[in-house]
């Protein structure tokens, strides 16, 4: 299944990626749906590749979350594709937005990339994803073209049992 490039757009945010992700509030529909989380992953992991100049199964990716309810089924659908790609895979587990870019600059984590769920300030139904590479948090253009790919990508199911729990990658 292909989620739409429409309906991804609309996720956009300036340099991040947010919507519903819980059902629950009159006239707010879920739009950032597992589904779109799942295929936008793709397309991020297609964005750090080309950065990089890495096959993505050579990338090292790690992914935190806020407290946000709906970011256990967010988590699954990002770790799904990551595995799924093949790329060391680590859960950071509860994680502040900082600490996520600092994964991909200290010596002793090396991330090529990171990925973090959160919505910051925003009301409780909504979620989003941040992406970090070793430059910083990636720009609108950067979120434009991350979508883009994210369009070509398949939903896809990874192998939750290859992703590294954070400790045992310091």
């Amino acid at each position: 299944m292909l989620v739409s490039e429409k309906i991804l757009k609309k996720l956009a945010n300036g340099s991040d990626v947010r919507g519903v992700a819980v059902e629950g509030v009159p006239d707010e529909p879920v739009t950032l749906s597992v589904e779109a989380a799942n295929v936008i992953t793709g397309g991020f992991l297609e964005f750090l590749a080309g950065k990089t100049g890495k096959d993505k199964k050579k990338l090292r990716v790690a992914v935190g979350h806020d407290s946000r309810i709906s970011a256990p089924a967010l988590k699954k659908a990002v770790l799904e594709a990551l595995t799924a790609a093949g790329c060391v895979t680590v859960d950071c587990g509860l994680a502040s937005t900082p600490s996520m870019f600092m994964s991909t600059v200290f010596p002793e984590t090396m991330m090529d990339g990171s990925i973090m769920i959160t919505a910051s300030h925003l009301p409780y139904n909504r979620n989003g994803l941040k992406f970090f590479t070793k430059k910083g948090g990636v720009e609108h253009e950067d979120i434009d073209a991350i979508l883009a790919a994210a369009a070509r990508q398949p939903v896809v199911a990874g192998d939750l049992a290859k992703v590294q729990d954070r400790k045992s990658v310091v």
